[in-house]
């Protein structure tokens, strides 16, 4: 099978807004400001009204009312409503996909992304596009749902521990969820710094350059597999691969471990 085949029927491709879109982007600037942060996402009125929702809930935090975007953006920060209105928009986009565990799904995504971005910290990456990536990394399976459902329930038998799980899936597709997954983001026209970490995060150390935000996600996702078969630390950290950890001189305990295992997915509140 084509890769291709998964665009011919618009209906069955993921939408995402445009001021999504252009917030993903804005990971890649250095010069975003507040003011312009705020402006984006006030001209959508509907991410606008979800922010503000979203904000003044009682899992915000916070302890005064928010009543305009640009008075968010204030007091949570650029990273913080970036987040929120790409992840909500995100969720719209696939509110109605049927033969999908959702809360499942975006459990995981959002574990992945969190655990990115507290990796990329420490290896010198990009922490949101890290961020961005592995909230995006999966999305291979849900365009494969929507399009081949009967293909998908079969690639679901195997667990996505196994190590030949992404055998199963090539031999079964002609791709990968992960190749799904870059072909998706390229289509949403997306930066290269997202779609090249997707691309390589399964096996970062096959790009003539490594690509560390792809690098921060391959360790997520093992340490999210981890988290969800509830294994001991010491399992764990024998679980992540030595030769990556070496190529990006970065050293995990059982410390740095429970540090990780600690952060914030920002789930709550979003699904």
């Amino acid at each position: 099978m084509d890769i291709e085949t998964l665009f011919e029927n618009k209906q069955n491709i993921p939408s995402v807004p445009q001021l999504v879109r252009e917030l993903l982007e804005s990971f890649s600037e250095q010069n975003a400001t507040l003011a312009d942060i705020g402006k984006k996402v006030s001209k959508d009125k509907k991410a606008a009204a979800r922010v503000l929702q979203m904000v003044n809930s009682p899992l915000s935090g916070l302890s005064q009312k928010c009543k305009t975007i640009e008075e968010s953006v204030v007091l949570l920060g650029t990273a913080k409503i970036k987040t929120l209105v790409i992840t909500s928009g995100l969720i719209d986009a696939l509110a109605e996909t049927e033969g999908m565990d959702l809360k499942e799904f975006w459990a995981e995504n959002f574990r992945v992304a969190a655990f990115a971005r507290y990796i990329a910290c420490k290896i010198d990456a990009n922490p949101d596009i890290a961020f961005s990536a592995g909230l995006l990394h999966d999305f291979g399976n849900a365009l494969v749902v929507l399009s081949h459902p009967e293909i998908a329930a079969k690639i679901a038998k195997k667990p996505r521990e196994d190590d030949d799980r992404i055998a199963v899936e090539i031999n079964l597709l002609g791709f990968s969820y992960a190749q799904a997954s870059t072909a998706l983001a390229r289509h949403w026209e997306l930066t290269d710094g997202i779609c090249s970490a997707i691309e390589y995060y399964p096996a970062p150390l096959d790009s003539d350059v490594i690509n560390r935000e792809a690098a921060a996600i391959h360790l997520a996702t093992i340490l999210s597999s981890g988290m969800r078969q509830q294994l001991a630390d010491a399992e764990q950290l024998k679980a992540l691969p030595q030769d990556l950890l070496k190529k990006l001189d970065l050293t995990l305990d059982e410390t740095v471990l429970d540090e990780a295992m600690s952060v914030d997915t920002g789930l709550n509140g979003m699904c």
